[in-house]
């Protein structure tokens, strides 16, 4: 790879792959702890196709400047159209840890992938404003936007950003609950240019992390009404227990966005009791079937959950994995910490 191994690069700490429209797998590596030049931790990502094979960061085939602790390729996401990649670290002017996403296509420029679009929220059209800490594109991921159609599907995505530091203005109190979270949704179209969908915040609180984690899917080709959002809320409350967290599932392309489906440790959504701590919602995996749920720091187990019971309000798993049961082996560290 063109790139040289040192310490505390922290090679591969976001993967993704998938397939490009012409049906050819492709694979993104995350390395956000990689120094460039003087910077500390600047990050780059690593794009593999074929015999394509580069290595990208900001000012060599990205926007911006490589500048320390941007963390470039802390999340990463990829689909058929684009792929994306998230510096949660990136300052947005002086404000620190603000947070770009950029979105790239696989048609080559100068033989790097074209950029389709840079995502911040202080560029034209993009609602909120950087603020420090805000770590915008902690979390990312990407799915294809499929209408129905009669002729060519038009080669467009649905970007999901997870912003888990974003401070939200509670109407009701005219108060600020710091670190509630937010999403962002970009419908980048294949004319390298984008349009925003609102925002989701829902009932902010102090310390919810709303989307520390986010997946997206489109779970039937034809059809918009099929795209699913998931969206980790880990520092969720409830009652005296702190930080028990939970997942919400949502329609991507509803506008209002409306009420989610919730699976939380209730005994029939996730089993067993809550317990504080446990920050459920830290891990999601996806399929085109099913949505998984890592529980680490909790029972130690995954649950896979049918998108179709999802979408008519059936929270119970369709499928569980937990050390000890069905030849898992018991010695286990944080079982569940990363699920795909």
């Amino acid at each position: 790879m063109p790139d040289a191994v040192e310490g505390g690069d922290w090679f591969g700490y976001s993967v993704a792959g998938s397939r490009t429209g012409t049906g050819q797998p492709y694979l993104v590596i995350g390395v956000p702890g990689e120094d460039i030049g003087t910077g500390e931790d600047t990050g780059l990502v690593h794009y593999l196709r074929g015999t394509i094979n580069v290595a990208m960061n900001q000012g060599a085939g990205m926007p911006g400047s490589p500048e320390r602790d941007d963390r470039t390729g802390f999340s990463v996401a990829a689909s058929t159209h684009h792929w994306a990649v998230g510096s949660p670290g990136e300052a947005i002017g002086s404000e620190a840890f603000a947070g770009a996403v950029n979105v790239f296509r696989h048609t080559l420029t100068n033989n790097l992938p074209t950029i389709a679009a840079g995502l911040t929220q202080d560029e034209p059209n993009v609602s909120d404003v950087a603020k420090a800490n805000d770590g915008f594109g902690k979390s990312i991921a990407i799915a294809p936007i499929q209408p129905p159609r009669t002729g060519p599907w038009p080669t467009d995505s649905l970007v999901v950003v997870g912003v888990p530091g974003e401070d939200i203005t509670v109407a009701a109190t005219n108060t600020t609950a710091p670190d509630a979270g937010m999403v962002q949704r970009f419908h980048v179209k294949s004319t390298n240019t984008f349009t925003e969908l609102p925002a989701i915040t829902l009932a902010p609180e102090d310390g919810d992390y709303l989307g520390e984690k986010v997946v997206v899917v489109n779970t039937a080709e034809g059809s918009n009404a099929t795209m699913i959002i998931a969206v980790g809320v880990p520092g969720e409350d409830v009652g005296d227990k702190a930080d028990v967290g939970q997942v919400q599932v949502f329609n991507a392309l509803t506008n209002p966005i409306g009420t989610p489906v919730t699976s939380e440790r209730n005994g029939s959504s996730l089993p067993g009791s809550m317990r504080a701590q446990e920050i459920v919602g830290t891990s999601l995996g996806v399929t085109s079937q099913r949505l998984l749920v890592g529980t680490p720091y909790g029972n130690d187990e995954v649950h896979a959950f049918a998108w179709s019971a999802l979408a008519a309000g059936n929270t119970a798993p369709a499928q569980s994995w937990i050390p000890g049961v069905n030849g898992i082996p018991a010695d286990h560290s944080t079982f569940g910490a990363a699920v795909s």
